[in-house]
Formats: structure tokens, sequence, C-alpha cells
């Protein structure tokens, strides 16, 4: 067991905070369990129940907790496999806008009650209502609070990702957050990186700099292990291998790091990992993931 995340997991949980004035912890679960169920799935629902998951990642089990976070790995055209990159957009005319959570109140002597949110900017007047059924939730306030998050996940989340990488390439678990960036949308160029050395890079592929353009790369060997590095590159026209001066070079990274160059801006998107599989091939294990789009306001 991975008794960090559940020390962690506590404490985000107790934490103190106010709604409409009222100061209580987090998240609290309060229920009797009086049905036969699967351990693991009563184990998900009290996890769910403080916005979190449990896993099983490196012989251990731990929780991840779903809650604004940095992303602690880069994927891009050096480092996944070709042609499994899908990203799927989400019909917003079929998203709910009305949400329905139903549970148990306290206050009200433990008899069923609701929490209702609609989106003050709702997209269609047919869109449908969706009506969750949360276990362990007693108090108003934090039903409140689900049904807010789980409205703007359904307006604001409204992109999926799914691509395979080899083993050696994924250190992500379900819950975590990494960086993408693919040809294909056309917002940026990535690869590994030709050469390096002192304030300078050379790239895989041609590419024209402009001003605004950043250079991201991810290295295994920084001083402090595996970490990100962002460049600033000289405007330019360069051939595949041409030597691009920068600055912002505080860690020279190495041959082979893989990177992305593009507009600050658009150069890189933000996901956050929902599952994980394994499939064998004769070049070894390959990871495939599944993504939804992280926005860290919801």
């Amino acid at each position: 067991i991975d008794l960090q995340s559940f020390k962690d997991w506590a404490d985000y949980c107790d934490d103190s905070i106010t709604t409409d004035s009222v100061s209580h912890t987090r998240w609290q679960y309060d229920s009797v369990l009086d049905v036969a169920q699967p351990a693991w799935s009563v184990i998900q629902e009290i996890a769910a129940s403080g916005r979190a998951s449990m896993v099983y990642a490196g012989s251990k089990f731990k929780v991840k907790i779903e809650t604004t976070t940095s992303a602690s790995q880069l994927f891009c055209m050096g480092n996944i496999v070709r042609g499994s990159y899908q990203c799927s957009y989400l019909n917003p005319d079929t998203r709910p806008n009305f949400i329905e959570v139903q549970y148990v109140n306290r206050d009200l002597g433990y008899d069923q009650d609701v929490a209702q949110l609609e989106s003050a900017s709702a997209i269609t007047d047919d869109a449908p209502k969706e009506t969750v059924r949360l276990y362990g939730i007693t108090r108003a306030q934090q039903a409140y609070r689900a049904a807010k998050y789980i409205l703007n996940v359904s307006t604001t989340l409204t992109k999926t990702l799914r691509f395979s990488a080899p083993v050696d390439a994924v250190a992500v678990e379900p819950g975590d957050v990494f960086y993408f960036s693919h040809d294909v949308p056309q917002t940026s160029v990535s690869g590994r990186l030709y050469a390096a050395g002192g304030s300078s890079v050379a790239l895989d592929r041609a590419v024209t700099v402009v001003a605004g353009w950043k250079i991201y790369v991810r290295t295994a060997n920084g001083p402090l292990g595996e970490d990100f590095y962002e460049y600033t590159p000289a405007n330019g026209v360069y051939a595949a291998g041409a030597t691009i001066n920068c600055t912002g070079i505080t860690f020279s990274p190495e041959i082979g790091d893989i990177y992305v160059a593009g507009p600050s801006s658009t150069y890189r998107t933000t996901w956050r990992v929902v599952r994980k599989t394994f499939t064998s091939s004769e070049e070894g294990f390959i990871s495939h993931i599944e993504a939804v789009q992280y926005d860290a306001d919801v």
C-alpha cells in the first residue's frame, strides 16, 4: 500500500473550506454498508465521495486525487506509436446542462434529498438532464459542490484522446496529468533532439521559428532527474539538424530527448489519464492511453 498517497488524500479531505458562509471539511463519507457488495466496488465508492479513485500501480495500491496538479509527462511524435492518435469531440448539444444529485440529507433525518444545478450558459434547452446517485454524502454543501463539479465537467471538458506508446515511454497512471502534441492539429512540431549542447539545440525536422515560439524539452537526466525545460529559440528558417541558438537554457538537454516546438499559446495541450491498458507485440509491450481534456478551473 502506498501509505503516503492515503495520507495526502486524508489531508485533502480534512481541509476546511467555506461554502455559502458555512465552514466544513472538504469531503466526508457517511454510510452504513448493509448489503453485500464486491470489496473493490465499495472502495471505489468511498474514494469517489472524496473526488478520488483507487488504482493499482507499481505493485502497490494508491489513491489518485482528482484535483489541480501539474503535468508529469510529455507525449509527442517522438514517443508515441504512429497511427495510434485519436482525438474525439463530444457533441455539445447532447451534453447535460442540468445536474441532479440524489443523496441522503442528515439535516432532514437522513431522508432522500436532491441538489440541482443548471448551467448559466445552457447550450440547448433540449439537452438531457443527468441524475446521479452519490452514496456516503449526507451534507447539503458537499452534495452541491459535487453537482457543480459534474456540471463543470459536462459543459467544459468536451474532448477525449487515445494513443499508444512503448512501455518504456510511459510513466503515467490513471489520474495523472500530461502534456501532448501531435502533427495532426498543425499547432506545433515535435520529435527527438538531433543535437544539443551549450546554449543551442538541433531538431530532427525543418522548422521556421517566428516570434512567440518556444521549445519545450523533457529530459530524463536533469539535476532533479526527469524534468521539463522551456527555451526561447532565435527566429529563423532551420533545416533538420541545423543549430538553433536559444535563451533560457539553464541545463543542456541530451541527444534523443523529446521536444515540442511552436507558438507558446498552442504548442502543447494538457490531458488527464482515465485508463491505461497493455498489449504485447513483436516490439514488446505497448501501453494504450485514454485521456480526457484537463482544465485546472474545473
